[in-house]
């Protein structure tokens, strides 16, 4: 089993904070691009050599200085195009498995992929 590549991130926004409309378009998306890219850039040869081009699993961790304040699952989508965007993973529909949860993330968000290989011998969770 390879390493995980492990990525930590400030908080993505939710989804209930700007217009489905706007999408990734959304000045609230955008600026948290900027504020990610600037804690991704100094790991990018990482994040490349790493990078799954097929079915993946992932595992987001939000700080748990945010438990209770949110639903865990409104900052998922917007996380899932910025790791697409940095190439990170090749197509967010090719998402295998999802988990989210709570606990230490320096910056908010601390994220674990893993190419789906990961849970091949694993029949059920939990």
């Amino acid at each position: 089993m390879s390493d995980p590549l492990i990525i930590n991130l400030p908080l993505p926004p939710s989804v209930n904070r700007y217009s489905g409309k706007l999408g990734n378009q959304s000045p609230i998306v955008q600026a948290w691009w900027d504020q990610a890219d600037r804690h991704v850039f100094e790991h990018m040869r990482e994040v490349r050599r790493k990078a799954t081009k097929d079915a993946f699993v992932l595992h987001v961790t939000w700080s748990d200085k945010y438990w209770t304040k949110w639903d865990a699952d409104n900052r998922v989508k917007p996380l899932l195009d910025y790791l697409e965007r940095i190439e990170a993973i090749n197509n967010d529909k090719k998402l295998w498995f999802l988990s989210v949860g709570w606990g230490e993330a320096p910056l908010g968000c601390r994220v674990q992929i893993r190419p789906k290989d990961h849970m091949d011998g694993r029949r059920n969770v939990g």
